[in-house]
């Protein structure tokens, strides 16, 4: 059976989370997929409307995208 390990990094809009990733996933040899790349067509809403603080319900739409990438 294979083995699939993940790292999610969550935190605030702007907290450098992307930066952190696409480091970590050079180092490690990994693959690199930035949820927010997948939520904002799913929703209907641009990047630049994902980092407004007025977000209102998009957590919902955040642990769905997080729940799909797990599997």
């Amino acid at each position: 059976m294979s083995q699939h390990k993940r790292i999610f990094i969550i935190g605030h809009s702007g907290a450098g989370k992307g930066v952190l990733a696409q480091a970590l996933a050079e180092k490690l040899g990994w693959q690199f997929l930035d949820a927010d790349f997948s939520l904002a067509p799913s929703i209907g809403r641009s990047m630049t409307d994902l980092a407004t603080p007025d977000n209102n319900g998009l957590e919902e739409h955040v642990l769905s995208i997080v729940k799909a990438i797990g599997k």
